[in-house]
Order: C-alpha cells, then sequence, then structure tokens
C-alpha cells in the first residue's frame, strides 16, 4: 500500500499545494527523525510495520522537542495519520476472520492505530496534537461509488485515486477527520465543476462530527414540509 499510495499522495499534495516546502519519506529500517524533523504532519503506514511496539518507538522519536541550529526548539508533529485497512475492527468476520488467520495481521494492525491513538490522548505537554486514522480495501478498481464513513464499517476495494484524495483532504483539508477514524472505498463521481467537487468532500467528512443521526436529501423530503419532517423526527427521536 506504501509504495502505490506514498508517490500518489506526494504528487497530488505538491500539486494542489505547491508552496509546500518538503515532504520526507523514511523507511521502516531507518532512523526516524527526533522531532519529525519539524514536519506538521506524520502519516504512519500500519501496513508497513510490524507491531504495536514499532509504533510506540516511533512515536517517541517524532515527539521529541529537538535545539535547531539557529538556537530555537522545533516543533513536532501536530497531527498523526495512520494508514490501516478495513476490517481491523471485525476480526471475528467473514472475510476479515480468514485474512487474519495468518500471523494475525489485522489484529496487528488494529493495536497499531490504537497506539497512535493513546499517544495523543495521553499527551498532556505542548503543542497540541490529534489523530486519524484512515482505512482503505484493497488498493484496485471499485464498482461501486465513494463511501466515507466513521469507523470500520464499509467493504470493498479503494481504488489509488481515491485513497489518494482521501489522505490529501485529511491531511489538508478537513478538520473533521482531526481525532476520527474512518473508511473509504469506491470511486470518487466524475465531475469537472471543482466547488461541486469540493462540496461533496466536504459533505463526505462532515458526517465525521456526531456521530450523524439520520439523513435526508431535499429530493426525497420536498421543500414544503422539510422543517415539519425535521421536527416531527426530532421530537420521536427525543422521546426515545
Amino acid at each position: 500500500m506504501a509504495k502505490k499510495l506514498i508517490p500518489a499522495f506526494t504528487e497530488a499534495i505538491r500539486k494542489d499545494i505547491p508552496t509546500i516546502k518538503e515532504i520526507t519519506v523514511v523507511k521502516p529500517t531507518e532512523t526516524i527523525p527526533l522531532g519529525g524533523d519539524n514536519a506538521a504532519c506524520a502519516i504512519l503506514f500500519c501496513t508497513s510495520l510490524s507491531d504495536r511496539s514499532s509504533v510506540n518507538k516511533i512515536m517517541d522519536r517524532l515527539l521529541r522537542k529537538t535545539m535547531q541550529s539557529n538556537g530555537q526548539i522545533g516543533s513536532p508533529p501536530t497531527q498523526l495519520v495512520a494508514i490501516s485497512t478495513i476490517g481491523t475492527e471485525r476480526t471475528d468476520k467473514m472475510p476479515y476472520s480468514m485474512q487474519n488467520l495468518l500471523g494475525g495481521k489485522l489484529e496487528q494492525r488494529r493495536q497499531m492505530e490504537e497506539a497512535v491513538m493513546a499517544t495523543v490522548q495521553d499527551r498532556v505537554v505542548d503543542p497540541p496534537l490529534d489523530f486519524t486514522i484512515l482505512k482503505f480495501g484493497e488498493l484496485k478498481d471499485a464498482k461501486d461509488t465513494l463511501s466515507v464513513m466513521p469507523g470500520d464499517v464499509l467493504d470493498g476495494t479503494t481504488p489509488l485515486d481515491t485513497a489518494t484524495n482521501v489522505l490529501l483532504q485529511a491531511v489538508a483539508y478537513q478538520p473533521y477527520a482531526r481525532n476520527a477514524t474512518l473508511c473509504a472505498v469506491g470511486n470518487i463521481p466524475t465531475t469537472s465543476d471543482e466547488d461541486e467537487r469540493d462540496a461533496m468532500w466536504d459533505d463526505a467528512f462532515l458526517r465525521l462530527d456526531g456521530p450523524e443521526v439520520e439523513r435526508w436529501t431535499m429530493a426525497e423530503l420536498g421543500h414544503s414540509n422539510v422543517y415539519d419532517r425535521l421536527c416531527e423526527y426530532l421530537n420521536e427521536w427525543g422521546t426515545y
């Protein structure tokens, strides 16, 4: 996953944000730079690491404050993004139970996700720190359209273009991706309208701020009775 997604994401973020200064790729076998070399965001691939202890060691190095050559103290990353796979929270269900049989790889990835979340939740020093857990299906073509949901609830494959853009949105544009776990599968709808595309992403990530209780489209409700239907629903929901 890392071999495919890193080049695609690097190209996408440089194209979208030309002012970005540097993107550093460090292999798991290399020494992790102390303080993350002042990076604003650190992206970890659970698919490339071995276990929870390896994540803890990386976190220990990434989140250290460092002394710079100019005498100032460097700033460690403020966002940790963990790239994982769908099914890590459903190892008791098919087909993920079968995938987990060989070496318990899904359980290992779940433990790595938890290590990232625990690092953020247990942190009591500045600067502030957020996590984002992104779960993708196998990186290949999909038949269905894009779906982004909180947690680990989707099944299917994730085209490389979808994974690239979900990661780009989570890192650069969507505040609701902070301190959230989400899964994404399916193809991004084709549109040449930039505003329409931005609105699609905003709506996809909005549901992370919740949980979302109910969703209606204007076409389903009709413009005339939206308010009445909403009041009726909230009254029933509040009662029970």
